[in-house]
C-alpha cells in the first residue's frame, strides 16, 4: 500500500511539473497540491503499517513468558507437593508419656518409640529408659551363644530366622544376653518366651539397630 500511495504522489508531481513548464499555472498549482494531500496521506500511513520482524518478536517472547509462567507454576504445585509429603513424614504422634508407658510391651514399645520425635529420643533414653528392667516376649528366631534373638509377635514371619532379615527389620528384633552359653535344642525356633533383662542397648528404626538386654533370664 505504501508503495503505491508513493508512485501515484511522483505521478502527481511528475503532471505538476509538466504542466509548469507549460505555462499552465493554475492545472499546475492543484496538481502539486493534490501531490502534497498524497504526500501527507503516505506519511501517515506508514508509522500505522506493523513491522513483521517486530510481531514476530512479540510473539515470541509472548509465547516464552507463558510457557515459563506455566514451569513456574508446575515447579510451584510441585513444591506444594513436596512440602505436603514432608510434613507427613515428620508428624511424629506419640509422646514421652506413651513411650515410657509402653515399656513393658515390646511390640507397643518400638512403635511409639519410632512415632516419637528423633531429638528428644536421646535425652529420653538417657533419663528415663536406659538401665530399666523390663520383661518383653517375642518369637525366636536364632540363638547367638549366649543370647536369643527374639522378634515381635506382630511382625514374626514362620520360618524367617536371624540370617534372613531384610533391610529395615532388624529394629523389630531384641537379643537376650544371658551370660552364659545358650542350650540351643531346648530352644526352638517360632517359640514365644518372655525374657527379663536389663535395657541397656537401644534400637534405631532410622539405622536399623536392635535392641538388646543384659543379665537376662527367662520368665516362668
Amino acid at each position: 500500500m505504501d508503495i503505491i500511495l508513493f508512485l501515484i504522489t511522483l505521478v502527481i508531481l511528475g503532471f505538476a511539473i509538466y504542466f509548469l513548464f507549460r505555462k499552465k499555472w493554475k492545472k499546475s498549482l492543484y496538481t502539486f497540491l493534490a501531490a502534497i494531500v498524497c504526500f501527507g496521506i503516505f506519511a501517515s500511513i506508514i508509522p500505522k503499517i506493523p513491522n513483521e520482524t517486530s510481531v514476530a518478536e512479540n510473539n515470541t517472547t509472548s509465547s516464552e513468558s507463558n510457557e515459563t509462567s506455566e514451569v513456574t507454576e508446575s515447579n510451584d504445585n510441585q513444591n506444594e507437593q513436596e512440602t505436603e509429603v514432608n510434613n507427613t513424614e515428620t508428624e511424629y504422634t506419640a509422646t514421652e508419656d506413651d513411650v515410657l508407658s509402653s515399656i513393658s510391651d515390646f511390640e507397643l514399645f518400638i512403635n511409639n518409640y519410632k512415632k516419637m520425635d528423633p531429638s528428644l529420643r536421646t535425652e529420653l533414653w538417657e533419663n528415663s529408659i536406659y538401665g530399666t528392667e523390663v520383661s518383653w516376649s517375642g518369637r525366636l528366631i536364632g540363638t547367638l551363644g549366649d543370647s536369643l534373638i527374639l522378634r515381635a509377635d506382630g511382625p514374626y514371619i514362620d520360618g524367617v530366622g536371624w540370617s534372613d532379615l531384610e533391610d529395615g527389620e532388624k529394629y523389630e528384633v531384641f537379643i537376650a544376653d544371658f551370660g552364659h552359653d545358650i542350650d540351643e535344642d531346648f530352644y526352638h525356633l517360632g517359640r514365644v518366651i518372655t525374657i527379663k533383662g536389663d535395657l541397656e542397648s537401644r534400637g534405631d528404626p532410622s539405622l536399623d539397630h536392635n535392641w538388646k538386654l543384659y543379665n537376662s533370664s527367662i520368665v516362668e
